[in-house]
């Protein structure tokens, strides 16, 4: 497949060394990095960026200190950036909003910031699901160390910043009236109704449990909970008093019913009830800090967050003010002044209508359901981790949110915001989403799972993998002669579409398991009792009839490339049988007739290898 092959090609020239030299002008040690197009990227001697064969060949070999410093299999390795071609799909307003930053890397955690933020303010807005309807509220969450950057996303949150002014003007003026009125009543005389409520839109994050759910019980079951130290949230989330955020969170996620029951009456209620909660949330905190909210990958709240995980190489940021820092702020001021109008035009709809409806048609809900299944079946099959089938299963969901967002901001974009108000007057508003929206809400769902399938092996599991090896390192086993050293093995791989730095992991992973046995320094043999093993002879591509991979259909925009293979979760994609094959040739002669036909003969039924996933707590059956 073309992308593959754009994969393999831009990892083999990261991994050469022939594209990596010393910076012999800086003081402190570092390796620059120069990509295809010609363009430099420079490392530090501690960052973890650097592939190990390049760092051990200019700098002798790498020295760890503990199992975080360096996260099994290099998984935060393949925590690839957002690829340039999802801003090309983004709605001119989100486009418009990240080319305030110039630099890349503050472009991308600005993004991260923003899609939450913009979400928040879109009440009012459904779309339908296979569960029901959601809104397009998502938990999006930024990881980085100390001092990296993550902190531009904080300027996202002016974003809502008018709206949540709009609230807290209205609740004030309310206030004042509230008092005004109980003052001038006579002696003996007491108010029939309750204060009015405290309104806003953003809510702190070191709010108690029951603190958040009287600001959403205030904000008729709608908040945006922003914070940029995950600190904050841990401090509420430990004091037993306060209760537990994390389960409110978890409830929220999908608008299920949340309720508290307190010792004295909240403006004449004893239990507070949210029948369908609507909430956004942002975070951003080291990967200390976050493993120690997330404390598990099946606790539920960590499949309910799409993670970035922010790794800018070393680089020394100017502290001089530019013409673009200068106006940024007014930029995002401007921006939220028109957020508020969409936002006062879908709050000032007709109680009796529905909200605005955004639809997906079976073709963008084909592409949906392929490119998760496909990433589900990774996780269960190739990766052997049970536990990351809720992450597959709610990527997809925040896809369907992100492509919403993007769909309801697009119609803006086009038709005006004048005519969005008047969309908003209508009784059955619909909005329907294009392959556009649809397509950058799979390919940002994918990476944010992705990301958090990367900051998974900093996080403590329970549930057993499905087997002892990977089927992928088994396969890659078969191929290998009985003797053979470290550069045959390379070889091999390479034949069979297999990443050079994926075959080091495997080589590693094959000789902890006695699988195979180092006889001396980068040579090694298969021993007798190893099933399966040395069956590969001269290293020929591998015969093993291999179970058909649907290939994601083409894109409208031909340009938007898969996420780099770096992990090498992806290797056996090009290996299709002939049946896959034709299903291939049938796509590239009709995408859409194609892709629905499969839809229906296949049901996108998961291949569990013939067995069904452990049945355990946030399961994708427990779902």
């Amino acid at each position: 497949m073309q992308n593959s092959a754009y994969n393999q090609e831009e990892n083999e020239h990261f991994h050469s060394l022939d594209n990596w030299k010393v910076n012999r002008e800086n003081a402190f040690p570092q390796l620059i990095y120069t990509r295809k197009d010609g363009t430099s990227h420079h490392y530090s001697k501690d960052d973890k960026g650097i592939p190990l064969d390049i760092y051990n060949h200019f700098w002798g070999k790498r020295e760890t200190t503990s199992e975080t410093d360096e996260p099994k299999d290099g998984l935060l390795d393949a925590a690839v950036e957002i690829p340039l071609d999802v801003y090309a799909l983004l709605p001119n307003t989100h486009r418009e909003l990240c080319e305030l930053f110039s630099d890349i890397h503050e472009k991308h955690v600005f993004l991260c910031g923003m899609l939450p933020t913009i979400a928040s303010v879109l009440p009012n807005v459904e779309g339908a699901h296979a569960d029901g309807f959601y809104s397009p509220d998502i938990f999006l969450a930024v990881v980085a160390g100390a001092g990296q950057g993550k902190g531009k996303a904080a300027e996202a949150k002016g974003l809502a910043e008018a709206v949540d002014g709009l609230l807290r003007n209205q609740s004030e003026a309310a206030r004042l009236d509230y008092e005004a009125r109980e003052k001038a009543l006579g002696k003996g005389e007491s108010m029939t109704e309750p204060p009015p409520p405290e309104e806003c839109h953003i809510v702190p994050a070191n709010a108690s449990a029951i603190a958040l759910i009287q600001s959403l019980h205030d904000n008729g079951g709608r908040a945006y909970l922003f914070e940029t130290e995950i600190d904050s949230l841990l401090a509420a989330d430990r004091n037993a008093d306060w209760g537990n955020v994390s389960s409110i969170l978890r409830g929220a996620f999908h608008h299920e019913t949340v309720s508290v029951k307190r010792k004295t009456a909240y403006r004449g209620k004893t239990t507070l009830t949210i029948n369908c909660p609507r909430l956004s949330v942002f975070l951003s905190g080291t990967p200390s800090q976050f493993t120690e909210l997330m404390q598990s990958t099946e606790n539920g709240l960590f499949s309910r967050f799409g993670v970035y995980f922010h790794n800018p190489p070393l680089k020394w940021r100017s502290h001089a003010p530019t013409k673009q820092s200068r106006g940024r702020k007014d930029a995002i001021k401007t921006q939220a002044e028109v957020l508020k109008s969409l936002y006062k035009a879908l709050t000032g709809r007709n109680e009796a209508f529905p909200p605005v409806l955004v639809e997906l048609s079976d073709y963008q809900w084909a592409l949906i359901d392929l490119a998760f299944s496909d990433m589900q079946n990774d996780f269960y099959n190739e990766e052997q981790r049970p536990d990351l089938l809720p992450s597959a299963r709610r990527g997809a969901i925040v896809a369907f949110r992100l492509a919403m967002q993007f769909a309801v901001i697009r119609w803006k974009d086009t038709h005006g915001l004048e005519a969005f108000k008047g969309l908003c007057k209508e009784e059955n508003a619909e909005i329907e989403a294009t392959n556009d929206d649809v397509e950058c809400g799979i390919a940002l769902g994918k990476l944010f799972t992705n990301h958090a399938h990367s900051l998974s092996s900093l996080l403590p599991r329970t549930t057993k993998a499905v087997s002892g090896m990977k089927p992928s390192v088994m396969r890659f086993l078969e191929l290998l002669p009985k003797a053979f050293d470290t550069n045959e093995a390379i070889d091999i791989a390479v034949k069979n579409n297999i990443a050079k730095r994926t075959a080091e992991r495997y080589i590693k992973s094959l000789t902890n398991s006695g699988n195979i046995k180092q006889i001396v320094q980068g040579k090694y043999i298969i021993p007798p009792n190893t099933a399966n093993g040395g069956s590969g002879g001269s290293g020929g591509k591998v015969k093993t009839e291999l179970p058909p991979v649907p290939p994601v259909p083409p894109t409208a925009k031909s340009g938007v490339k898969e996420l780099a293979d770096v992990g090498g979760r992806n290797e056996e994609r090009g290996k299709v049988s002939a049946k896959a094959e034709a299903v291939k040739a049938a796509i590239a002669a009709d995408p859409k007739a194609a892709v629905l036909k499969m839809m229906q003969e296949q049901a996108v039924i998961p291949n569990f290898a013939d067995e069904a996933p452990p049945d355990y707590e946030n399961s994708i059956y427990n779902f």
